[in-house]
């Protein structure tokens, strides 16, 4: 049984198939229109011509025949060329529209294929900018990284740094629900300048958010390593504190003990 975000996915693929279906057909209707019309030409160019066959049988047959049967039997070739022109315009038209069709749809899904990366690569650089205004406002260790320089972080400046915490003010959302909905129109409105990197500043700030978003991209690419614990060892029976030879520290004895290993991240550049 497909589940309900499946089938929400496909219904939403159908209802984009929809929408180029009737976008293409729009733009081959005039095509159709011009068929329509040779079409209903030819029609009646074959009516005559059948009345000035019968025209000419009966002539053959020695019947003769009034003026006015006579001046159109007269225009037979003249009507027959112009049979022949209808329905090889026809033709022509009709092919113009089959190919007109064809091409429309490959650069409809060529488009739609852009517009998907599109999305996909604007997804990752929300992500990339979220996780690095979250990391360099929220987590100490990283945050004096990047204000030293140090293990693989380059130094931010003191209006960079100044930047980051009004964007981690102004880009957060009130815990209340009533202040929630409060904040959050001016929040989506402060990220979306950061995500499209627009050229004013940041409020009380003298820094753009164009800057700081090429600063957000710059510490994801930068290859800046983390220390993201240290080791412990807990005791919830004792209260003092030691470190061994590794400088891992330990609370109390070894009844009760919790292990947090020193580990680095590496962030790969994007």
């Amino acid at each position: 049984m497909p589940s309900a975000s499946s089938v929400k996915v496909s219904a939403q693929q159908q209802d984009k198939d929809k929408d180029l279906k009737n976008h293409i057909m729009d733009l081959t209707e005039p095509f159709k229109q011009v068929v329509t019309l040779v079409e209903h030409k030819i029609r009646n160019m074959e009516k005559r011509k059948g009345k000035l066959d019968s025209y000419k049988q009966e002539q053959e047959q020695g019947k003769e025949l009034n003026t006015d049967q006579l001046a159109a039997v007269a225009k037979y070739g003249e009507l027959m060329q112009s049979l022949e022109f209808a329905r090889d315009l026809s033709k022509q038209v009709s092919q113009i529209q089959l190919e007109t069709s064809r091409l429309l749809k490959k650069q409809q899904k060529k488009d739609q294929t852009e517009r998907v990366l599109a999305d996909l690569e604007r997804t990752k650089q929300i992500m990339i900018l979220t996780n690095w205004l979250h990391r360099s406002t929220t987590m100490p260790t990283v945050r004096e990284d990047f204000v030293n320089g140090r293990n693989g972080a380059f130094a931010l400046s003191d209006d960079e740094i100044e930047a980051l915490d009004e964007l981690s003010t102004i880009t957060c959302i009130g815990m209340d629900k009533d202040k929630a909905e409060e904040d959050l129109g001016p929040a989506t409105e402060y990220f979306n300048s950061l995500i499209d990197g627009k050229t004013k500043s940041i409020p009380n700030t003298s820094t753009t958010y164009c800057h700081m978003r090429e600063t957000l991209l710059r510490m994801n690419a930068c290859g800046y390593a983390y220390e993201s614990d240290s080791e412990t060892k807990i005791d919830t029976d004792e209260n003092d504190i030691s470190t061994d030879s590794k400088g891992v520290a330990f609370v109390g004895n070894d009844s009760a003990q919790i292990h947090t290993r020193v580990s680095f991240t590496f962030m790969k550049p994007a």
